[in-house]
């Protein structure tokens, strides 16, 4: 039995923030299966509830109707008792739902650089719908941690192996789990 797999609990959710880099869903999946818990992906459940991703609602329609779906849609979804929620990345655009996350169980911030997130940025056109100020990739990624740091309780940084356990020279997504599931027991 691994250490993620033991008795004590959080008692409160988890809402895992950041960059969706692979981490948010990755641990918070890792979390929920070890733990016997729900796992909820913000992003999938917009995309199960509207037939289309929050990219898609963002091109067809707004950053503004999107900000309103996921309002909507989360809020609709949650439940009473220990959930892990990985929030998409347009969550931290809306301090109201962030506020009302935090209601739901501790905030985590996976705290990644921005290299892994600056490759996946590719679409100019979108860039343009979310980046109005045509700031380049490091400004909004430091914009967003500012956001993120401030809408956590607990910030982890996947990058740095300080994080993780003695020995351990790059730190694992099931590593930040037992990080994660740690802290927030003892919060």
């Amino acid at each position: 039995m691994s250490e993620l797999d033991r008795e004590e609990r959080p008692t409160r959710g988890i809402n895992l923030l950041g960059e969706n880099q692979g981490w948010n869903i990755t641990v918070g999946y890792t979390i929920a299966v070890k733990q016997g818990v729900p796992f909820v992906y913000t992003d999938e459940l917009i995309a199960a509830e509207t037939g289309r991703t929050p990219s898609e609602i963002i091109r067809q329609d707004s950053l503004a109707r999107l900000k309103i779906v996921q309002n909507e849609v989360i809020r609709d979804q949650s439940r009473d008792g220990i959930e892990v929620w990985a929030a998409g990345e347009t969550v931290i655009n809306d301090p109201e739902l962030v506020k009302y996350l935090r209601t739901l169980g501790t905030g985590v911030y996976l705290h990644a650089s921005v290299e892994p997130w600056r490759s996946r940025i590719t679409d100019e056109e979108f860039a343009g719908i979310v980046n109005p100020q045509g700031l380049d990739v490091a400004a909004i990624h430091e914009k967003r941690n500012r956001r993120y740091e401030e809408a956590a309780e607990l910030t982890i940084d996947v990058d740095r192996p300080e994080n993780a356990p003695v020995g351990i020279v790059k730190i694992t997504p099931e590593e930040v789990a037992k990080i994660v599931v740690n802290t927030c027991v003892n919060l």
